[in-house]
């Protein structure tokens, strides 16, 4: 039955690749094919001891490839797959001589693969902070970051920030790791290498920390649809958190309404309850929006993106602020055509907009009620 390993996470250290086929032969298991995602599949065998080479793969014909691999099989040597940019040979005899025994020429075969990985890794660091400079770009562009970000996309961009610190890191480990192969290899010497173990580690490390962020986000996408309802106002579970069009604007509850909805919405750091009614011709509209935020710092922070979005978007005649110490913000904002309620108190904020004559710095007492019972 055919099994699959990690390899290590080390990719461009040659010498620990190599020591890791060795070990696999020795434990049973030969290698049938290898993935870029960090893992090779194996098949069962009789465990001997097995020597393994890797050499970077070549631009050449494949009359010259068959030739030098011919070369090689008389040296003892046979092909064995390919992993990555690398080609991989194995030989069974211990007394065999090695691919390369001059320096100099084990220099100039790596050279080009040594160039092509430094620039590869660079594009890639370069492409990784422009991508996540692009994430967070999109987030303040959006004009409401902080409701953006409560509605769920902060584990988006937790996953943004995590994946790119973790390709950063290990772009600037290979990048370290690439330029002491070079200078070895100019020197004469013939790499070294780290330890096997540690580096497997790491490759389970990482794996774990992908697999875990992205499991949280489907968690939390999952979550979050499933938590969405919406219904009519009249079949809203009670208490409601808002106060009523019959108790703000009573002349324009008591028309007819051509929609009455309600709207509920949960994620991990906020309950969104939403209320809507109006007449489409305008004379008779109520929205209100109520979130009850699991932090008090982002409660504070949403009530100030509600305040600016709203002198954003309205021809605003009078803002006063509320001078009453049962909040702790607390604003009434007068339009041309509505008057607006925004308020917090702990962790609850509430957002009522409400097309009225009627001041509503006179229903302070109800927009505290709500607040303190939905805290």
């Amino acid at each position: 039955m055919k099994k699959r390993f990690l390899m290590p996470e080390a990719y461009w250290d040659t010498a620990l690749l190599e020591r890791w086929l060795e070990e696999k032969a020795v434990q049973g298991w030969r290698p049938v094919s290898f993935s870029r995602y960090g893992s090779g599949k194996f098949e069962p065998a009789e465990p001997r001891k097995l020597r393994y080479r890797l050499e970077p793969l070549r631009t050449e014909t494949y009359d010259a490839q068959c030739e030098r691999e011919e070369t090689y099989r008389e040296m003892g040597w046979e092909p064995a797959g390919v992993l990555g940019d690398y080609r991989v040979y194995a030989c069974a005899d211990p007394q065999a001589p090695e691919l390369f025994t001059d320096p100099s020429a084990l220099c100039l075969t790596w050279e080009r693969q040594l160039r092509l990985f430094r620039r590869h890794r660079l594009i890639s660091m370069v492409l990784i902070v422009v991508w996540t400079i692009l994430q967070f770009r999109s987030l303040w562009e959006s004009g409401q970051p902080v409701d953006v970000f409560l509605k769920g996309m902060w584990a988006v961009w937790l996953l943004a920030v995590v994946c790119a610190l973790e390709w950063l890191c290990g772009n600037l480990r290979a990048l370290r790791g690439v330029q002491r192969m070079r200078r070895q290899l100019e020197a004469g010497m013939a790499p070294d290498t780290e330890d096997l173990d540690a580096s497997l580690r790491r490759r389970r490390r990482q794996n774990l920390v992908s697999w875990g962020i992205c499991g949280l986000v489907a968690a939390l996408a999952v979550s979050v649809f499933g938590s969405q309802q919406e219904m009519p106002l009249s079949d809203a579970p009670e208490p409601l958190p808002y106060v009523s069009m019959e108790a703000v604007a009573p002349e324009a509850a008591a028309l007819p309404l051509d929609s009455s909805v309600y709207r509920e919405r949960r994620s991990l750091l906020t309950d969104h309850r939403e209320v809507s009614q109006f007449r489409w011709d305008f004379k008779a509209s109520l929205w209100a929006g109520f979130d009850r935020v699991r932090f008090t710092f982002l409660a504070e922070a949403l009530y100030r993106e509600r305040l600016a979005n709203f002198l954003d978007t309205w021809s605003v005649v009078e803002v006063r602020e509320v001078a009453d110490s049962r909040f702790d913000q607390a604003v009434v904002i007068d339009t041309d055509k509505n008057r607006c309620f925004i308020g917090r108190m702990g962790r609850a904020v509430l957002m009522e907009r409400v097309r009225t004559d009627r001041d509503l710095m006179d229903h302070l007492d109800n927009f505290a009620a709500v607040l303190a019972e939905f805290q």
